[in-house]
């Protein structure tokens, strides 16, 4: 698995902070299919708290790898990532800037 899930401490911190602040920051990312591309433990979060979620969606149809890089692009600097997995990001990213 290239991005791993959340710890259940950082799942509990981050439930903890949406519910201090009341609503997301960002909204939940999907793609034209209407599958998350980056927010999946923010929309259970949410669902659980019964907070109000809002969406974005960004249409890749017919460019996977664009796709991909997105995902792998907005979960870089992501504290969960481990340094095999962050490598792997930088070099992906780096390809969506020769591309």
């Amino acid at each position: 698995m290239l991005i791993p899930p959340v710890t259940s401490a950082d799942y509990e911190r981050l439930k903890a902070s949406i519910k201090e602040q009341g609503d997301l920051l960002m909204p939940i990312v999907l793609n034209q299919d209407n599958v998350i591309l980056d927010g999946h433990h923010c929309l259970r979060a949410c669902k659980e708290l019964g907070i109000p979620v809002s969406y974005s969606i960004r249409d890749f149809t017919g460019k996977h790898l664009d796709e991909l890089k997105y995902v792998v692009s907005v979960n870089l600097h992501r504290r969960h990532l481990d340094e095999f997995q962050r490598e792997v990001a930088i070099k992906l990213q780096a390809l969506q800037k020769d591309s």
